[in-house]
This record gives C-alpha cells, structure tokens and sequence, in this order.
C-alpha cells in the first residue's frame, strides 16, 4: 500500500508541470480508491426534523450537507412531518444548508458522531417582512438564471393584493418576486412550490404558477406575507456528541469581512474602528462562554482574524485556550490560530513581508506544529490539517522537499483528504512546478481588467524585464503590497521594468473599484476569471497562495519571486537585478 501511494503521488507531481486539471483530477480519484482500499471511509445517518418557528413542521424543504462549500450528499427533501434522513460520509464538521418555501436558507454546522441524535432545524421567516406598498416585480426564471430582461411590475388591485399577467409558451411559468431591491424566494400565493429536487436546472425554491391561454396569473396578498423575522437556528438534541452553537462565530467572520469592504474604499478609519469593536465584543463573548468546544472556536477566530489587535498579554491568555485535541480545531483553522499566537507572542508588531524570509520564524511554526501533531489523542482531522500545513511550509524549500513529500504521503492515506486538497497542495509543493527560480516563464494568457476583448500574454513581455502580481482586493496582504509597487513602478519604470497584476476574483468589478477608489495601479492589469482557483492562470502559474509575484528577466526566466519581492525586499531585489542604464518604457 505504501509503494502504491508513494506511485500515484508521483504520477500527480509529474502532472502538476503540466496543469491538466482533468488528469489531475483521475490521478486524484485514484488515490481516493486507493485509499479506501486500505480503510472503507466511515459514514453516518442524518436524521432530523424541520420545523417552523412556532412548531409546525415544514414539508418539501430541501436538506443538503456539506464541507467547505461542497456537497457530501445529494438533496434530500423532508416528508410531511417535517422529517428527513440521509447518509453521509462521516466527516468531524458538516455543515447543514436546509431551504423552506419562504424562508432564505438557514446554515448550521455540525460536529457529527455517528450517534449524534435527531438534528432539529428551527425556521424564521427572515426574507421578510416586505415592503408592502412597494410595488414588486415578477421575475422570470430561464434555465438556472433569473431572466431579469422579462421582469413584469405588479399593479396594486382594489382588494389590496398585488396582481400581475405575464405571457408565456410554456405550461408553467417559473419565477421569483422580487421587492423594491430585495429578493424573496417565494410568496404564498404563488402556486405550487417546486424545489431543486424536482428539476435540477432549478436554482433553488422557485415558485411555479399554471399558464393558461398563453398567459399565467400571480396574485400576492399582502395580509398573507408572514411577518416574523426569528433566526433560523439549527441544535442537535444529543449534546453529549455535537455541538452545533456556532452561529456567533460565523457572525464574527461575517463583521469582519464588512470591514473589508470598508477598507477596500479608502476608510480605513472607520474600518479600524469597527474591528475594535469586534475584537472587544468576541473578547467578552470568548470570556463569558462556557462549553468549551465554543470556547475554542472562539479562540482560534481571535488569533487568526485579530491577533495584530491584541495586546500581548491578551494574546497569551486566548493562547492558552488553544488545544489540539479539541473537536473544533481542526475546522476553525488550528494550525493558522497557532502560528498567529506565535506572532502575538515571539514576534510582536511583525507581520507580512518582514516575517516572509524570517528563518527563525518559519522554524519556529514548524516546531510548534510538530508538537501539535505528536499530542496524544488528536483525531484524524486535526492530523490532517496538520500533515497539510507542514507539507505546506516544508515543501518551499529544496532542501526539505523529501520531508514535505513524506508529510503529502501521510495526508493521502487519511480517508476524509478530498482531491481538491491533494491538487491545491501540489501547486504549492510540487517539485516540478513551472513557477520556481530558475525556470522559464510559463505560457499565460489573461483577460484584460476593463476591456474584455483583448487579451494579454506571455509573449507581448518578451524581451522585457516583466514583474507579475497575482492578487486580489480581498487579499489584505496583497493590498499591504500596493505602496512598494507603486514606488517600485516610478523607480524602476524608467528602467525597463513591466509590471502585469492578475486579480483573481469571480469579477473584475472589484478591481475596477479599487483601483478608481485606492490606488490607481498605473501598469498592465488583468483579470484571471471567474473560476479563480480553478481558473486557468491558476493553473498555469501553479498557485494557490497570495500574493504570488515573480520577476521575469528578458530571456523570459524567472530570477525571483514572492519573499524577495515583497514590501523593502522588493526595491532591493530590483536594484540588485535591473540593469543601471535609463530606458525609456514604451
């Protein structure tokens, strides 16, 4: 079995030159069997009850589980009590989505044992309550999209209830109501409900109304539209084995990614300000609870999200919550919360660039992770994590390659390692890959950020010193690059030096923003589509981590890239490398 998997890891590391994500993906599948092979993957029943806020069970409401965004099992639709049941593999965090005619999904996640008991789904209407002097809008469905060219404004009757007749050549018509901005999913006069599971082109709860005569007739009453806003909670009724009370967490990550936003348009005040504000009220929360699954999560999210925020001594009482053993670690990010606490710690005030080439660091990570990986009775999925993390670092580095190598194979041969880990690591790992010192630049093409016709490539840099960013704006580092490339932009500029950035987002609009609200970015800027991860510059560049920058000499190899191009570093390998003479830049 070793030298099997040791063959097929092999086989992936030859492939990962080449990015053919389809091979990658069979290769991947293989290991998967071969795993198996050795130890059947454990699965576990879901069983549960969907219910709404006032006790009534709630039938046809579609049940999915997943991790990290993908689904384990298909839908499953609960009968007219309300219940459901499924099989899915046994995995230590399972997130449970569950959507109900007019109710938005509701989100809840799970730490499943195979005798975790009856899952209670509790539903709040909170798509509404609606504006209902506003008039709303019919807006067809066509295929999985929402056919917004068609939508139809309802007109307000003497009865008070809103009416609409929209044409169609169909039987059925498929549609949403949406009111004023907002979007609900369903109305209760709509007809018959028709979820996903009848029709998998369906994205979702959609309501379908009967065309007769070419022409069907919606009708919403606004007496009828529920008005209670209850939050959907999700609990199991086995506490002894779940916890399921995350919610706070997630409203954590939630908060903060708001003052992202706000960062990424210039008020960096106000989104100080509200970090303050969350790091102070997760701080009372993370000192108030007492379950201590809870507690964890909460200590992982201060030291992952917050640790530049804390004081020192803050750091290390929060640091003293960390324990590897605990069910929550390996899915709320233990061994980032760990090289965090680190930072807060041994490291105080640094962070980014200045700790990117700090030896001294990078060994201390590994040693403290290396620890955490020899703790007695850590489960198989903070092992995992912790193989992936030092596969990660060790991995960068010829020297311990081999090491790295041992790290992968040991993370192949747990049940629960999905491909997508396996692919994404080997971008980062893999010996062969294209994007190393001392190698030619890839072949790439990318789509320009404001004029989608054109394109730009590899080849119109040829001949030119050329430095590639690949990033994006919801990349706190990548934007803590920005004052290093724009001086390197006046410094250099004149010396011949090109620089191209690849912003990798499912838009360019974000970019586009950015660029117009923070920093102007006056170089060659390209998008790498929507598929980001997936998409075919990440392939091709082999990344998984940003920002990825490379400098490319004119004979089109690459002579250095990420620790020696970031913040002072970068100003310093450029002028160590570009030559001394004055070139005008085409």
């Amino acid at each position: 079995m070793q030298q099997s998997r040791r063959s097929i890891r092999d086989r992936l590391l030859a492939m990962a030159v080449l990015g053919i994500s389809i091979t990658a993906t069979s290769l991947c599948a293989q290991v998967t069997q071969n795993r198996s092979a050795a130890a059947d993957a454990p699965a576990i029943v879901l069983r549960g009850v969907v219910r709404h806020t006032d006790g009534r069970p709630i039938p046809g409401a579609l049940v999915r589980a997943t991790q990290y965004g993908y689904t384990l099992v298909a839908l499953t639709t609960s009968d007219a009590d309300g219940r459901f049941m499924m099989a899915a593999p046994e995995r230590q965090l399972i997130t449970l989505e569950v959507e109900a005619p007019i109710v938005r999904s509701a989100y809840g996640q799970l730490f499943a044992t195979s005798d975790m008991g009856t899952v209670l789904v509790t539903l709040g209407d909170r798509t509404l309550p609606v504006d209902s002097t506003a008039a709303p809008q019919i807006i067809p469905v066509s295929g999985r999209a929402l056919d917004t060219t068609r939508a139809v404004a309802m007109t307000r009757e003497g009865d008070g209830r809103w009416r609409a007749t929209v044409p169609s050549d169909r039987e059925v018509l498929r549609y949403r109501v949406r009111y004023g901005p907002r979007q609900d999913t369903n109305t209760p006069d709509a007809g018959r409900i028709q979820s996903a599971a009848d029709d998998p082109d369906i994205p979702a709860f959609v309501s379908v109304a009967p065309v007769v005569n070419g022409v069907a007739t919606i009708t919403v009453d606004p007496a009828k539209l529920p008005k209670d806003t209850t939050t959907s909670r999700i609990t199991v009724s086995n506490r002894t084995s779940t916890a399921a009370r995350l919610e706070t967490i997630r409203d954590v990550s939630a908060a903060l990614f708001k003052t992202s936003a706000l960062s990424q348009k210039g008020d960096t005040a106000a989104a100080r300000i509200a970090q303050d504000s969350i790091v102070r009220r997760t701080l009372r929360a993370f000192d108030a609870e007492r379950d201590p699954i809870v507690r964890q999560a909460y200590a992982n999210t201060l030291l992952m999200m917050f640790w530049h925020k804390l004081p020192q001594a803050e750091a290390r009482r929060v640091a003293r919550a960390l324990d590897p053993r605990s069910p929550v670690a390996a899915d709320f990010g233990y061994p980032m919360a760990i090289t965090a606490a680190l930072l807060a710690e041994e490291f105080p005030g640094r962070q980014g660039p200045k700790l990117a080439a700090d030896t001294v660091y990078q060994h201390r990570v590994r040693e403290v992770t290396s620890q955490a990986l020899a703790t007695p009775g850590i489960s198989r999925w903070m092992r995992g994590r912790l193989y992936w993390q030092l596969a990660f670092t060790l991995g960068r580095e010829s020297t311990s390659q081999p090491v790295a190598l041992a790290y992968l194979d040991s993370l192949i041969a747990l049940p629960e390692t999905s491909e997508q880990e396996v692919r994404m690591l080997l971008r980062e790992i893999s010996p062969n890959r294209p994007t190393q010192v001392g190698k030619p630049i890839v072949p790439w093409v990318a789509v320009d950020l404001d004029d989608p016709k054109k394109q730009h490539k590899a080849a119109d840099f040829a001949g030119k010193w050329t430095l590639i960013d690949l990033w994006g704006p919801w990349c706190a580092p990548c934007v803590a690059e920005m004052p290093a490339l724009h001086d390197a932009h006046k410094m250099f500029g004149p010396r011949g030096l090109h620089i191209v950035s690849i912003d990798f987002e499912p838009s360019p609009d974000g970019a586009r923003t950015f660029r117009k609200e923070r920093y102007p970015m006056p170089w060659t800027n390209a998008w790498a589509g929507e598929e980001m991860f997936e998409s075919a510059a990440a392939r091709t560049f082999s990344t998984a981590a940003f920002p990825t920058i490379l400098l490319v000499n004119p004979e089109g190899m690459i002579v250095a890239m990420d620790a020696e191009l970031r913040g002072a570093k970068l100003a310093e390998t450029l002028e160590r490398l570009l030559p001394k003479t004055t070139n005008a830049v085409p």
